[in-house]
Order: structure tokens, then C-alpha cells, then sequence
């Protein structure tokens, strides 16, 4: 197996993708929200998910 044939097969089982959709101007405020804490934006989106997921939002 080639490099790459096995990072696609590793990020298939071990990661999910979510797709979504937001109003316009939304995602650049997503953006900057996250570049802010120093993040990414899906590490921004997991920590969120975290928060609430604690009660902590």
C-alpha cells in the first residue's frame, strides 16, 4: 500500500466529516472567532461541542 492509499484508508476509519451550511458572512465570522483563541476552525467547532456537551455554555 502507498503512502497516500494509506492516509486515505486511516482518515476513513478513524474520522467522520460534517458538512454544513451557514448564512453568508457566517463562516468568515467563524473564522475569526477561532483564529482569536488561537484554534482552527474545526478545533474550534470541537471545543464548543465540548463546552456545551459539560454545561459549561
Amino acid at each position: 500500500m502507498d503512502r497516500k492509499s494509506y492516509k486515505q484508508n486511516f482518515y476513513r476509519e478513524h474520522y467522520e466529516r460534517i458538512y454544513m451550511a451557514v448564512p453568508k458572512g457566517m463562516k468568515q465570522t467563524i473564522r475569526e472567532q477561532a483564529s482569536a483563541k488561537g484554534m482552527s476552525v474545526n478545533a474550534y467547532l470541537l471545543y464548543l461541542v465540548r463546552q456545551d456537551r459539560e454545561g459549561e455554555i
